[in-house]
């Protein structure tokens, strides 16, 4: 800010800079974690400030608020700290690297991860890989494969935020990434399910490109499709994609079993169990699809 030629308008301005910073300095450091404050942030670590002490009620630290976030600069600092590490869990065993998968907005999650983030926290410096781990981010590396106790993985959150930098970049690191995205959590839930979901297309058509599975059979333990979990949550664009993608594999193959029934017949179905607005859309492409 450009400051006023008046003598007494510069001292007012500091008055009131001070003021702000002092305010800021007072809420502490998961505050500024979560809106990026980094100055802020640093102040309170050289003055004693200990992360790993000061947590929310799910058992989050600043690193996770600040990975969530995105805020790299006070991830960073907060590593540097070394009172928290990358793999530090919170009360469901959810790692800092886990939220950058997904992403924070506010306190919304699955708002979409954040690569750059992913990547300080896989190759941080002062990081023990672990006994048998590899030399770095790949086969081996116990944050690629680290479970919540739901057993849902970076990949999972990662769909399920729908950022298809942070999605393929965890993919391209694995040594398996097929198996990782078919990987199915506590519910029996894998990538396909979280995507489809969350309504992100891009997500979805990389994770089908990959070989993930996206048909009727791919049930979880509630016999939930993702199609089903598209329909539950109103994602039309991914009704109309697996409604595509069932028809042109269909025609690939030159045959559909009789006892089979197609995804637009399957969405219509589904859709009796929702609001009319939606029932008529779903029905409306299902018609198309004819």
């Amino acid at each position: 800010a450009q400051w006023p030629e008046d003598v007494e308008a510069q001292v007012a301005w500091h008055v009131r800079e001070y003021e702000e910073f002092q305010r800021r300095f007072e809420r502490g450091g998961m505050s500024a974690a979560k809106q990026g404050d980094w100055v802020v942030l640093q102040s309170l670590l050289s003055h004693g400030w200990c992360p790993d002490l000061h947590r929310d009620r799910r058992g989050a630290s600043a690193l996770h608020w600040a990975a969530g976030h995105g805020h790299t600069e006070c991830v960073e600092a907060l590593l540097a700290s070394g009172s928290v590490q990358p793999d530090d869990r919170s009360g469901d065993g959810a790692t800092p690297f886990l939220w950058a998968s997904c992403g924070v907005s506010g306190n919304s999650f699955g708002t979409g991860g954040h690569v750059d983030t992913v990547k300080i926290l896989l190759s941080w410096r002062g990081f023990d890989l672990g006994a048998g781990a590899g030399p770095g981010p790949g086969e081996g590396h116990p944050l690629l494969h680290a479970c919540l106790d739901d057993r849902n993985t970076c990949v999972h959150w990662a769909a399920w935020g729908g950022d298809l930098d942070t999605l393929r970049y965890l993919c391209e690191i694995s040594d398996d990434p097929l198996a990782m995205c078919q990987a199915r959590n506590s519910r029996g839930c894998t990538t396909a399910h979280w995507a489809c979901g969350s309504g992100n297309l891009e997500a979805c058509r990389f994770l089908a490109g990959l070989g993930v599975d996206f048909s009727h059979r791919a049930t979880n333990h509630n016999s939930n499709t993702p199609l089903s979990k598209a329909v539950a949550h109103a994602r039309l664009n991914i009704v109309e994609f697996l409604i595509d993608r069932q028809r042109a594999e269909a025609a690939e193959s030159g045959e559909q079993a009789h006892h089979d029934k197609g995804a637009a017949e399957l969405a219509l179905e589904l859709a009796t169990e929702t609001g009319e607005e939606i029932r008529q859309e779903i029905s409306k492409l299902c018609t198309a699809a004819v």
